[in-house]
């Protein structure tokens, strides 16, 4: 089996570095007599993002990233920048609308070009209750990038293969991002 690897490069909060993220890709198509395996597999890694704009960067080339369908569950207090990188993957999605919190409707969904974004926040809800067979229902579609915050009470739902970031925020209000 041959395992392919790329890196993609975001720009560093600290000084004129960038951060490398390495993605091991593997694809079943056979191309000029090697196989390929079909999944990208993000490797554990932390970054520092120092403000909004750096997140919604960090979202989008995020989005570049992914294979459909992906499911990402993001951990982190509230205000940490959850909302922030899921606006940021939208438009990497190619996600036309404002997106915002989903914390009072439960979820919202996004049409994209490329994919469709289905944002969930379980902030609110200690059971999931008949939430649980919407995201059941969300988790199936082939053709969708699912977002779910605050995601503990459905945590046993989630595929193996769910991506979690975690977001904390610091003392001098930047971010440290957890792959």
């Amino acid at each position: 089996m041959l395992i392919l690897f790329s890196s993609q490069e975001l720009p560093s909060s600290r000084g004129n570095s960038t951060y490398t993220f390495i993605i091991a890709h593997f694809s079943q198509k056979v191309k000029n007599g090697y196989v390929f395996i079909s999944v990208r597999r993000w490797y554990n890694m932390g970054m520092i993002i120092k403000n909004e704009a750096e997140m919604l960067k960090f979202g989008e080339k995020f989005a570049g990233n992914l294979n459909f369908p992906a499911v990402i569950q993001l951990i982190g207090d509230v205000g940490a920048g959850k909302t922030t990188f899921t606006r940021g993957l939208a438009k990497g999605l190619g996600v036309s609308e404002a997106v915002t919190s989903p914390s009072f409707v439960i979820s919202k969904r996004y049409a994209g070009e490329k994919a469709d974004l289905i944002h969930y926040d379980f902030y609110r809800l200690d059971d999931p209750g008949i939430m649980a067979e919407d995201l059941a229902d969300s988790l199936s579609e082939e053709n969708a990038v699912v977002v779910v915050e605050w995601g503990g009470s459905v945590e046993g739902f989630l595929p193996e293969n769910c991506q979690k970031i975690e977001i904390k925020l610091l003392e001098d209000g930047s971010r440290e991002v957890l792959l």
